[in-house]
């Protein structure tokens, strides 16, 4: 009997509900980004202290909550309701998967007993979470509450950080249960949540095939920025005199204006980066999965090309090339033990690499001038590489740009210059229209740092009803539409052309046109004066695209090398 009595005294009679906000409050959640519907605990949850986010939809939900992930460096929470709705929440987690971003994906699905009855929007809630999370699980009771969600907080920042999913039932949202105390461990409310160095001799080999390099060169992915491993990486390459090249998700790794920097490499991408991948005898890619678009279809680095990787997952390491060294480890403290091991072998780079860096310097330089006449142009309709000019001059260097897919990744990749290393630059990975939602969760997340995105108007078109979310709860950010009313494609032209400015009018924002390269400066300053959520309606020419702009700056398409000429 007294057994019984000391083990209820830690006990306490609480619903799932109550269990539910209790826990989110533990990971010090701010806000949850969610769709009203039937078990959606709302008033539990609001009297935690925890803000809910209305959306316009599930899908947006979990981009909104994305883009707060991805700035604020701890997971961003979407709650989406049952059958549709869920599938609608799958759908958005697609982004934050490939980009590794750390999504608390829950849903209110039917209670058990109306399974497999034809019940009102009953669909498997479970299945189509499987390829988009690490981690994809079913509450039934409320008794499971606690441990599932606090392990859900784990999954998502631990390792390779990504979206999780939660399912819980109606039963484990409504029922009461004797549960022990709640409780959530602090260090998994941020990533990375717990670093891990590598083994001593995987840093030794590493070392090792780096100094023995003759023209070697890093490729970093977002792994560094996760990681925020910058100035290691930095101190590192400056110790070898390795040039840096980046991923579009590792853009920010380094200043551009660095001498080592070469710029995004791969498909969307500077060919600075590209001819320096291509001549070199040894690549080291840190936080970068080799994935299609920063190795242009695994067509660079050339083949026998000796490779070294550093990655937190060993599921990265020679999956798409062979290694011939590897380090699994968080990207800062591994590159902090290559520092230290260098140190105490007193290296000093070769004379040779100093001749190299000649040349690097030497390509960058052409380059960059046969830019600027692009960067400069008074042209009408206006040039995208002049809105970028603009836009690089319109921004702080620790503002923030978040960049659609597609034309609008190219056009950043290529021409908006970083000004200071860190996560100032944000990508959708393959997502249409992402850009727009996910700078309201970005907004949320940056505090006083201003935030622009930069959208097509076919982007646009798919989620512009958030504009009235983001009115509603005064979040102000600037959108600029690349509005070439042809989806970037000119056999894609837009028969009735939108003006996107009276649109955010209409729905309480600010809104300007831009016709002519010399006004876009001060409509941009316009919209960030006017306090609210803005569009800037920019026209720009429907002939040079950003996928255009790859033909005129030396990448690769479709394997094949472009019109560049570094003579």
């Amino acid at each position: 009997m007294k057994k019984e009595e000391k083990w209820y005294k830690y006990m306490t009679k609480i619903t799932g509900a109550k269990a539910i906000a209790k826990i989110l409050k533990k990971f010090d959640t701010e806000y949850i980004f969610y769709i009203f519907g039937y078990g959606v605990p709302n008033r539990e949850i609001e009297d935690e202290g925890i803000k809910m986010v209305l959306t316009r939809n599930e899908k947006c939900a979990a981009y909104i909550a994305d883009g707060y992930a991805r700035i604020g460096l701890k997971p961003g929470v979407a709650w989406g309701y049952r059958g549709p709705g869920s599938m609608n929440l799958a759908a958005g987690l697609a982004d934050g998967y490939w980009s590794s971003s750390p999504i608390i994906a829950l849903t209110s699905a039917t209670q058990k007993s109306h399974i497999h009855k034809d019940s009102y929007q009953g669909l498997p809630d479970i299945r189509h979470f499987d390829e988009v999370t690490k981690w994809n699980v079913d509450v039934p009771t409320p008794d499971m509450v606690g441990h599932i969600l606090r392990n859900a907080f784990q999954v998502a920042t631990s390792g390779c950080p990504g979206p999780v999913h939660v399912n819980f039932h109606a039963n484990a949202i409504f029922q009461e249960v004797d549960l022990p105390e709640l409780f959530g461990d602090k260090a998994y409310c941020k990533i990375p949540a717990k670093r891990t160095r590598p083994d001593p001799e995987d840093t030794r080999s590493v070392v090792k095939a780096l100094i023995e390099a003759e023209r070697p060169v890093v490729v970093a992915g977002q792994g560094v920025l996760i990681s925020q491993a910058s100035d290691e990486l930095i101190q590192l390459a400056e110790m070898l005199n390795i040039p840096i090249a980046t991923s579009n998700t590792g853009k920010g790794v380094i200043p551009d204006a660095h001498p080592l920097a070469i710029g995004v490499a791969g498909l969307y991408s500077k060919a600075t980066a590209n001819q320096v991948i291509q001549d070199a005898d040894l690549v080291f890619y840190v936080g970068c999965k080799t994935g299609n678009m920063v190795t242009c279809n695994w067509t660079i680095p050339k083949p026998n090309t000796k490779v070294v990787q550093l990655d937190i997952d060993p599921e990265f390491i020679a999956r798409n090339y062979q290694t011939i060294a590897s380090m699994v480890c968080d990207s800062k403290l591994g590159l902090q033990d290559l520092i230290i091991m260098l140190k105490q072998m007193v290296f000093k780079p070769a004379k040779k690499s100093q001749v190299r860096l000649k040349e690097v310097e030497r390509i960058i330089k052409v380059w960059n001038e046969k830019a600027d006449a692009e960067l400069n142009s008074d042209a009408i309709p206006i040039k995208g590489h002049r809105l970028m000019k603009e836009l690089r001059q319109a921004l702080s260097p620790h503002d923030i740009l978040v960049a659609d897919t597609g034309s609008e990744t190219i056009w950043t990749s290529l021409f908006y210059e970083i000004l200071t290393s860190g996560r100032n630059y944000i990508c959708a990975a393959g997502s249409l229209g992402w850009s727009f939602p996910a700078s309201i969760g970005a907004k949320l997340a940056a505090g006083d740092r201003k935030v622009l995105t930069l959208i097509g108007d076919g982007g646009i078109g798919y989620h512009i009803g958030e504009f009235e979310t983001a009115v509603r709860y005064k979040i102000p950010f600037v959108t600029v539409v690349l509005n070439n009313m042809s989806w970037a494609r000119p056999p894609a032209t837009l028969k009735n052309p939108v003006n996107f400015a009276k649109i955010a009018t209409a729905f309480g924002g600010f809104g300007i046109r831009v016709e002519r390269p010399g006004d876009i400066a001060g409509a941009i300053d316009e919209a960030f004066d006017s306090g609210k959520p803005a569009i800037v309606d920019v026209i720009v020419d429907r002939k040079e695209s950003g996928y255009v702009a790859l033909l005129t700056s030396g990448s690769w398409i479709s394997n094949k090398k472009t019109n560049f000429s570094f003579k």
